[in-house]
């Protein structure tokens, strides 16, 4: 049976659409790369006036750079991030060769209703919890992040995204102390 999505997603190439059919009831729609024709431009900024849209692209430079230029041209998109370590194959990157589940839970965490409030996480609340400005601050940060469905952030980043989200202190903590 195939998970249902209300939301449309967005996906790089073919091949991510077609695995992702297997699995999953939703409109999905390609950006054939990284090179985004200005006509799926349109066509995603007048859809996404009548349902979300989530970003699923490959976790490398090309799917950020696919995530930036949509983010330029289209207000109130959603991004549902998965692991690099879990969509290689064959040495390459891709979303077709991560988990089901792991593109479930992403695509899960991202298709929540978005907060009516920001975060007011502080880059100190950060350091204190070893997340910033210390020398396993990134190993800890990237485990918090995966844990919390915020694709790979820096430090700024890292705060940007909690807050925009408004995910509390408190939830992580959780998940800094879930990944020791």
């Amino acid at each position: 049976m195939k998970t249902k999505f209300d939301s449309a997603i967005v996906v790089e190439g073919n091949t991510d659409a077609a695995y992702l059919n297997t699995f999953i009831d939703a409109d999905l729609i390609t950006t054939n790369g990284s090179d985004v024709p200005r006509e799926t431009i349109i066509y995603l900024t007048t859809l996404s006036k009548i349902k979300p849209l989530l970003v699923l692209t490959d976790p490398d430079g090309p799917g950020q750079l696919i995530r930036h230029k949509l983010d330029q041209s289209i207000p109130g998109l959603r991004h549902a991030y998965i692991p690099k370590e879990v969509a290689i194959k064959s040495g390459r990157v891709g979303v077709a060769y991560a988990p089901k589940e792991v593109i479930l839970d992403a695509l899960c965490k991202a298709d929540t209703p978005l907060p009516t409030t920001r975060g007011t996480v502080t880059m100190t609340e950060l350091y204190d919890l070893g997340l910033f400005g210390q020398t396993d601050s990134m190993e800890k940060r990237v485990r918090a992040a995966a844990s919390l469905g915020l694709g790979h952030p820096n430090g700024k980043q890292f705060l940007n995204r909690v807050n925009s989200l408004n995910i509390s202190i408190e939830k992580i903590r959780e998940a800094v102390h879930q990944h020791g």
